[in-house]
């Protein structure tokens, strides 16, 4: 059986924890956003390999792993009980059940997934990839098998909540709450350890109990839409970056976070600060002398998805009219943006990105490599296109994330997006409990439990 390793004696000290009810902790399926599920997923399925808080690529039930000397080849050294037949039916569910998401798209690359003897797994890939190690850390590519793959079991369930136990770590009581606002009033009454909670109670629980949030990997952007006529000019996007009044936009958010300049979140591996530099410097005096340089004042369309993104919008579309662009701030359908990229209808829009691991390999390849699928700028880059098949065929993480921080700064330096804002972890604990520590993608990190 995949749960069958070998783990230490159980502790006897449970973890209460406090949840907004969810049903949706299968891998495959939740939602990268949402950290209750991101969150009992990851106790619940393990991947190949494993990231700490601290940056460091683990074992998990793969033990070892090699690439070959083009990176085109991975194998895996699995764990004892692993099984290779379901490592490769796992990547197949995941493809079948959302073969959509962000997660699917960044293992498309991947041609065969093969036994290499009797406990290893080999992956070929069409092209290289130096950091396929990393991704696959990605909570979505956990091994999804009969019995839980991860530390924990489910060892009761009802409607009030549940119990899980590992042969490792603490017990873990889950209570279910009805929404944020009930977790956190368990918590601030001492009834519980830890309690994930929305935006709205982040800064309250930093002010009343002392906790900074830290970063999640998620940052939320406005990209500019290089196939738009009205932006094909980089004197115009420079006027939009020069207009746009960052910490406005940030101010208008309906969630928390930190302010950014980055697409990357700076928990995540290889983050450098700085990224967008001169680039997104506010200087409406700036933005108003580039656009009578062009002698072209075009009228651009802000588009966001969802009411909860429409103050930001707003916001964005008030600095271009005070820099003197003509605006239309639109409601557009999520369903029908992308075509309106690529139709060049759409000049600036919103977009998050939860990064599917937690470095850098996570981020900077899918939104800015020309022939990725997830550019959504529609960059096309000669620098930054080499930057990154150098990367890919560099071994060594720091040197790789080095290329990577490099590609996403000459990225940036084209006008390309409007850094807004990275989200804060949820997950609050009791001032005098014992610290949790959690990862980028909001998970916690096991060996904090032991």
């Amino acid at each position: 059986m995949l749960s069958s390793l070998p783990f230490a004696e159980e502790s006897s000290d449970p973890l209460h924890l406090t949840l907004p009810v969810t049903t949706g902790w299968d891998p495959a399926t939740l939602s990268a956003g949402d950290q209750v599920q991101v969150l009992l997923a990851d106790l619940l399925y393990e991947g190949l390999t494993d990231a700490s808080a601290e940056g460091e690529l683990r074992p998990a039930l793969a033990e070892t792993w090699t690439p070959s000397q083009d990176f085109r080849q991975w194998t895996f050294e699995l764990a004892d009980g692993v099984d290779a037949r379901a490592v490769a039916a796992s990547f197949a569910r995941l493809r079948e059940l959302a073969p959509a998401s962000v997660a699917v798209t960044l293992v498309n690359d991947v041609e065969t997934i093969d036994p290499a003897g009797a406990s290893s797994v080999r992956f070929t890939l069409r092209n290289p990839n130096a950091d396929f190690a990393w991704l696959l850390s990605g909570v979505q590519y956990s091994i999804y098998g009969e019995e839980p793959t991860g530390p924990y079991r489910i060892e009761s369930q009802d409607a009030v909540g549940m119990t899980l136990t590992s042969d490792r770590y603490r017990t873990i009581e889950v209570k279910w709450s009805a929404d944020s606002k009930a977790a956190y009033d368990r918590l601030t009454l001492g009834e519980t350890d830890a309690a994930v909670v929305d935006a709205t109670l982040i800064v309250d629980a930093a002010r009343r109990l002392g906790q900074q949030p830290s970063a999640r990997s998620l940052v939320r952007v406005y990209g500019l839409n290089l196939a738009s006529p009205n932006l094909s000019d980089p004197r115009l996007r420079q006027a939009v970056l020069s207009a746009v009044d960052r910490p406005g936009v940030m101010g208008a958010l309906t969630t928390s976070g930190f302010t950014t300049d980055s697409v990357s979140a700076s928990s995540i591996a290889g983050f450098r600060y700085g990224a967008c530099g001169a680039a997104c410097v506010y200087n409406p005096a700036e933005a108003t002398a580039k656009l009578a340089e062009v002698g072209f004042t075009p009228t651009l369309v802000v588009g966001y998805v969802g009411p909860e993104q429409a103050a930001a919008a707003r916001s964005i579309g008030e600095s271009l009219t005070r820099a003197g662009f003509g605006v239309s701030v639109q409601e557009i359908p999520a369903d029908q943006l992308t075509a309106m990229i690529d139709a060049g209808t759409v000049d600036i829009f919103s977009f998050g990105w939860p990064a599917p691991a937690s470095s850098m390999d996570a981020v900077i390849p899918p939104l800015f490599a020309s022939v990725s699928p997830l550019n959504v700028t529609r960059l096309v880059s000669t620098e930054v296109d080499n930057l990154i098949a150098e990367a890919m065929t560099t071994g060594d993480d720091a040197a790789r994330w080095r290329l990577l921080a490099d590609a996403e700064g000459a990225a940036l330096a084209q006008w390309t997006v409007i850094p807004v804002a990275t989200a804060h972890n949820g997950l609050i604990q009791r001032a005098q409990g014992s610290p949790l520590v959690v990862r980028p993608d909001g998970s916690i990190d096991v060996t904090s439990l032991e």
